[in-house]
């Protein structure tokens, strides 16, 4: 994933739009601080950039933005820091809504092509031989992208699905990005090769060349389960997510049961599990989702003497 785009995928960073003077301002005098924290330097010359950045936040009130990538770097590793001092590179901060929302759909659609299928009939429903003509990959990437953009700048998508659909690849980015088109991080896209080059510099899975069954033959029905393995907080074993007709089932690769299962190659066996013991939970009414929350703290520890 391209540094400069981690904001798309991590909360706890900013576009550069959003560093207005104050908040500049304040941040400048944070990365003084930091700029001796060995611990939470991504790259070698980043002490000096810190104190130029910070320098120029603070005396002249500008953002210098030749340096941000290495900063978002940076305050990602402070995150990671606050969430496990002995593990940073082990720890995953939070990330945006939107793009969990886009990475777990086409992590569903490269385990299974018709689930993108299903997704574009939902939201453009009789729109069969638009997407047939297009391309699938290229219809459900260039959708999902846009509502990761507008989601993570909090502007409203106000354009029909022909100008998203059939507008160059240039075109298409400025349009989504709106009053935003000529920002570092729209830029940047505007000069990916296509949709799907898009896609690897968000960190986001490639379905480029995924065969698809007959759009006209795929049914809207059952729910999706994905698994993603990442560093949750020390108490969860897994988290269950659920958003629309997909259910991702996050798992804490830090856990010593999850790296054991791993090790001896029952993870197929351990999915099956989960697969079912996530529905099950999603299932459940509402008002127990709390009981199920302290069910999952007490499984966790049970786990780690197994």
């Amino acid at each position: 994933m391209n540094n400069l785009l981690l904001p798309f995928k991590y909360s706890c960073l900013n576009l550069s739009p959003f560093y207005q003077e104050n908040k500049l301002k304040q941040l400048g005098w944070k990365l003084r601080r930091y700029q001796n924290w060995e611990d939470v330097y991504s790259h070698a010359d980043d002490k000096k950039v810190m104190i130029d950045f910070a320098n120029q936040a603070i005396e002249e009130k500008t953002l210098a933005e030749e340096y941000l990538s290495n900063i978002h770097g940076i305050l990602l590793n402070v995150k990671r820091w606050s969430m496990d001092k002995e593990n940073i590179e082990g720890m995953e901060p939070e990330h945006q809504k939107d793009w969990d929302f886009a990475n777990t759909r086409l992590m569903a659609i490269k385990q299974n092509p018709s689930v993108a299928i299903k997704i574009l009939k939902e939201v453009y429903p009789g729109e069969d031989q638009m997407f047939t003509d297009v391309g699938i990959s290229y219809g459900i990437a260039r959708f999902l992208i846009a509502k990761l953009v507008s989601g993570t700048l909090k502007s409203i998508d106000t354009y029909s699905k022909e100008e998203y659909f059939e507008s160059e690849h240039d075109d298409f980015i400025c349009m989504i990005f709106g009053e935003n088109a000529n920002i570092l991080e729209a830029k940047l896209l505007r000069r990916a090769s296509s949709i799907f080059e898009c896609c690897e510099m968000l960190g986001l899975p490639d379905i480029e060349n995924i065969e698809y069954p007959d759009f006209q033959q795929v049914e809207l029905q059952a729910r999706e389960v994905v698994f993603t393995a990442q560093g949750l907080s020390k108490d969860k074993f897994l988290e269950v997510i659920k958003t629309g007709k997909i259910v991702n089932v996050k798992l804490n690769e830090n856990h010593k049961y999850f790296k054991m299962i791993k090790a001896t190659g029952h993870y197929p066996e351990l999915e099956r599990f989960l697969k079912a013991y996530a529905l099950a939970s999603i299932d459940m009414p509402a008002s127990q989702f709390e009981i199920l929350e302290d069910f999952g703290f007490y499984l966790s520890k049970r786990l780690e003497d197994v």
